[in-house]
């Protein structure tokens, strides 16, 4: 398939990898049709939800940590 037919609109299109390397979300919307937009849609909103909780999840176990070495006297808080 040449450039010119991968960037023309329809059903046999592919998307210009090159183009978008740096932003995957932007390959995989090109790739679904019009009708599967709020598929992508609920998607992307549950990668962002997961990845949230992750870091919630991680910042807990570093308070949790900072306490813990503060308990023993190991602490960086301590002066």
């Amino acid at each position: 398939m040449s450039r010119v037919q991968a960037e023309l609109p329809g059903p046999n299109t592919r998307p210009d990898i090159e183009k978008h390397e740096a932003a995957p979300h932007v390959v995989l919307l090109e790739c679904l049709g019009p009708s599967d937009f709020t598929f992508a849609r609920k998607i992307m909103i549950e990668i962002v939800r997961t990845n949230l909780e992750f870091l919630v999840t991680l910042t807990n176990l570093v308070s949790q940590a900072v306490l813990a070495m503060d308990e023993l006297g190991m602490g960086i808080m301590k002066s």
